[in-house]
């Protein structure tokens, strides 16, 4: 069998190569044709319909369906911006010419497909990176379903410990599966279950090292499945001198308490994607405590300054609060430490807005920057 290329040559079609079954998207066809001659038509986008998954049609310049045409009509009756469900076999890849993919077509099996957005497929899959990695991961939390769209949703999943290759060993890694499957209820493409382990094949977020679109997965049992189930019940701290910090993996931050000028005070240090260190946060957190005199004066002071003559308006017909009251009705705050070293320190209002409380705003630069009542 031989076929006709991009510029109009012959080459041999391989023969032995695996049947595939697609639905492709045609952008160009051949308008007209005669029975018995080889026909060729341009797609964009494939959809492999046996495993789900995509090919990657957009990283080739030159995508090609050949076929024999029909008598008085194009490429197999192709029509542009249609979507067809084909037989097809990948033709011998022409050397040094990555830029160009031809599949030979057997029979096509479905005309105009309804209902199929490729375009959502495509969008989402672009995210992440062509390559696969293999992983040993233990389950956190069962699937959940997101985003839908044109038939299809995004599900995911959260995994909370994953097999060390290089050392061998389990350790904890919070991080995030996801894929996108037909929108069917109660059945999902991937059955992942909470708690148990599993061999998983994956793409990387190109902007989340942490996250991974699922290929394949597999069920893992036995010991390595004990020894992960045991490293992601285990507690993840960090301790430093102002004393212990718990991980909430919920929430994603590491929580505490520590000594605020003689009264507990309640610390949270986040941290993004999924991380489970917190060493810059936790430095930020003693350059605080290492003047924390001068914080506690300037901060309440900057919530007198600005919220002062609100909490008087608040008050109806009771006497105005003074400035000495205010600050001293506030308290000892709470303290988060984000992960872009901005903080927030939280107070209670004492009643003087009711049950809300005071927010003030600090950027990574030590500016304070507002406040707000929340709650």
């Amino acid at each position: 069998m031989k076929k006709i290329d991009g510029g109009g040559s012959f080459v041999q079609t391989n023969k032995e190569s695996e049947q595939l079954e697609l639905i492709v998207r045609i952008v160009w066809c051949a308008k007209k044709g005669k029975a018995g001659t080889i026909g060729q038509a341009r797609f964009d986008m494939a959809l492999n319909v046996r495993t789900g998954q995509l090919l990657n049609a957009c990283g080739a310049g030159i995508n090609w369906l050949v076929c024999p045409a029909s008598k008085g009509k194009g490429s197999y009756g192709f029509r542009e911006g249609k979507l067809y469900r084909v037989l097809v076999r990948e033709n011998i890849k022409k050397e040094n010419n990555v830029h160009y993919k031809a599949y030979y077509v057997d029979e096509v099996l479905q005309r105009n497909v309804k209902a199929l957005s490729l375009e959502h497929k495509y969008m989402f899959e672009s995210g992440f990176e062509e390559q696969t990695e293999d992983m040993l991961i233990f389950i956190g939390e069962k699937p959940t379903n997101g985003y839908s769209s044109e038939g299809y949703r995004e599900v995911r999943c959260e995994y909370t410990a994953v097999w060390n290759r290089q050392t061998d060993k389990p350790e904890h890694s919070f991080g995030k599966l996801t894929w996108i499957e037909k929108d069917i209820p109660l059945i999902h493409k991937f059955y992942f279950k909470e708690m148990k382990a599993y061999y998983v094949r994956g793409r990387k977020s190109r902007e989340n090292s942490k996250c991974y679109m699922v290929c394949s997965m597999e069920k893992v049992t036995g010991e390595r499945f004990e020894r992960l189930r045991e490293e992601a019940e285990k507690p993840i701290t960090i301790t430093g001198p102002l004393g212990t910090f718990e991980w909430n993996k919920v929430f994603l931050e590491f929580e505490g308490k520590i000594d605020y000028l003689g009264e507990a005070c309640n610390i949270w240090l986040k941290t993004d994607n999924n991380e489970t260190e917190a060493d810059s946060q936790f430095e930020r957190l003693n350059g605080v405590f290492r003047q924390l005199e001068k914080w506690d004066t300037e901060v309440k002071e900057f919530a007198a300054e600005d919220l002062l003559e609100l909490a008087n308006e608040w008050r109806e017909d009771e006497s105005e609060i003074t400035k000495e009251e205010f600050v001293r009705r506030i308290g000892t705050p709470d303290i988060t430490i984000n992960a872009d070293m901005s903080m927030v320190f939280t107070f209670g209002s004492d009643g003087m807005f009711t049950d809300h409380w005071i927010e003030i705003y600090i950027d990574e630069n030590d500016n304070i920057t507002g406040s707000h009542i929340e709650g």
